[in-house]
């Protein structure tokens, strides 16, 4: 392991004049670089979690009072279909600019 990381340094010291950094490297130089990118991306979700990432359903937080917000949506579709029933339910569409209806 000290040898591969020792042939890391090696290759990256020598190909930053090269212009490319990942000119030579082989197979296992990749195999270090995944894992050390997996274990940098697990440091990092550890400690600066997403719960929409690992499927909380709670994504808002505790605070949030889900029956109120419930029944707001319910208020404001009974309120729309209210609106509909009395100005334009024989049809299909309400045209508030002429305060008539039309059915498409």
């Amino acid at each position: 392991m000290v040898s591969l990381l020792q042939d890391l340094y090696i290759r990256f010291r020598y190909a930053r004049g090269s212009g490319s950094l990942f000119r030579n490297l082989t197979w296992r130089n990749y195999l270090v670089l995944a894992i050390g990118l997996s274990f940098l991306i697990t440091l990092y979700r550890a400690y600066m979690p997403y719960p929409w990432l690992m499927g909380s359903e709670d994504v808002l937080g505790p605070h949030v009072n889900w029956a109120g917000r419930a029944n707001a949506v319910k208020q404001a579709f009974v309120h729309a279909y209210h609106g509909y029933e009395a100005h334009a339910f024989p049809e299909d569409e309400l045209l508030p600019l002429t305060n008539s209806s039309e059915m498409k």
